[in-house]
């Protein structure tokens, strides 16, 4: 008898955990703000293709992940079990892998960087294994690769040890390319100088034969090179890619920003000065790295895209976007452009707009928005430079917005 009232109390707990669960972001989800997306001028369509996400965080530090279109606002308290299984968040080119290709989508990573996709084939590359805690060096790096025909069906799959893994502390992959029986998986790694702390960056080519299903190529693109010291300052080297990492589309270029920088340490103050950058142009097809602008005029721009095969720098100022284009065919600079824009700012954020290159437009989202900060959407053609859609994030349940909040907008899908 016992035995069953043992039962019959662990049935009456699950449920009243559950229950008390769901009351409570039941009440949380009643207290949130619903936002759209509202069009102000443009093309219908436009504004149809679009969904951000981020960060709901109310003054009394009450913080859900949001995503928001012109329907509706999706709270992460909102989503059940199964749907958060599922993956709401993830990009529509995710969403439409898993729909169309159900069996190859089983147990991978749904981050779009790891994915390539074209009209015959698609392509998954990942890095597994365990990374050093301390001292100890990472181990059992191996690429999980993974090539599926669509005609065909037909799965090829490679497992291959990353060469040389007992040097790196960090290896993660960042993109993956086909072409023709190759697969070029891009990686950036950390390795680590004679034991000490100080780390090198790489960025690696692997390219692997998918007849024999080996990898035959390691090639370093860019190196960061190890830090300079001086008596009071420090000189070394960042590195960054300027690629959509989140296509999955093929892409003909690789494009990497090598900046020096100067930190100087005086007594207990300390600057940093940006002192030199140098472009790296990686063409996938023919393998060939060159460095790119003699000129520095591209100095004066704070955020750089690459969209295939035009490079564009682009700053935000009060007056809009001026933007200027890089031509990588005939390697020439085009005429700078300009784009009207209000981007309102808070003087007590630091932040700045998710702007993104597709479908031959460029998209810009303000980085927040409260109850008297307006956060601004606008679309413009690449071609004519002209806007062809702009929108507003807005409250439509003002009532429940008294409460001073910040939106923090951290990125932008496009279907």
């Amino acid at each position: 008898m016992n035995r069953y009232w043992k039962l019959i109390s662990i049935v009456l707990i699950t449920v009243f955990v559950i229950g008390f669960f769901y009351i409570q972001s039941s009440t949380a989800m009643s207290n949130n703000p619903e936002f759209i997306i509202k069009k102000v001028s443009g093309s219908d369509d436009e504004g149809k293709k679009l969904s951000v996400f981020g960060e709901y965080i109310t003054q009394g530090r009450h913080q859900d992940t949001v995503r928001i279109d012109e329907q509706e606002t999706i709270y992460t308290n909102e989503l059940s079990y199964i749907e958060s299984l599922n993956g709401v968040y993830n990009t529509p080119e995710i969403k439409l892998l898993q729909r169309n290709y159900r069996n190859f989508m089983r147990g991978k990573e749904l981050n779009p960087t790891l994915f390539y996709e074209d009209e015959a084939y698609l392509a998954y590359a990942n890095i597994e294994g365990d990374y050093y805690e301390l001292d100890h060096r990472p181990s059992n790096f191996t690429f999980e690769l993974e090539v599926l025909d669509k005609e065909s069906k037909e799965v090829t799959s490679i497992n291959e040890t990353l060469p040389k893994q007992k040097e790196y502390s960090f290896a993660y992959v960042v993109d993956v390319q086909k072409l023709d029986d190759k697969l070029k998986v891009l990686v950036q790694i950390e390795s680590a100088i004679n034991q000490s702390y100080e780390t090198v960056e790489e960025i690696h080519i692997y390219t692997f034969d998918l007849k024999s299903q080996t990898l035959i190529g390691d090639d370093i693109v860019v190196s960061s090179g190890s830090s300079q010291q001086n008596e009071n300052s420090t000189i070394s080297n960042r590195l960054s890619i300027f690629n959509d990492l989140e296509t999955i589309q093929p892409q003909h270029y690789l494009l990497i920003e090598k900046v020096k920088v100067k930190e100087v340490q005086e007594g207990d103050e300390s600057s940093t000065e940006e002192i030199d950058q140098t472009f790296t142009l990686y063409n996938y097809e023919t393998n060939e790295h060159k460095e790119l602008f003699n000129e520095k005029q591209q100095m004066d721009f704070e955020n750089i895209y690459l969209y295939g095969s035009t490079i564009y720098f682009i700053n935000i100022t009060a007056n809009g976007l001026e933007i200027l284009p890089y031509q990588i065919e005939n390697r020439k600079f085009s005429t700078k452009q300009t784009i009207d824009i209000n981007i309102p700012e808070r003087l007590d954020e630091s932040g700045s707009s998710t702007i993104k290159l597709k479908n031959n437009r460029m998209y810009v989202v303000s980085p927040y928005k409260d109850l008297k900060t307006e956060a601004v959407i606008l679309v413009a053609d690449l071609k004519t430079w002209k806007t062809v859609y702009e929108g507003a994030i807005e409250a439509t349940n003002s009532s429940k917005s008294e409460e001073d909040y910040t939106l923090r907008i951290n990125s932008l899908n496009i279907e």
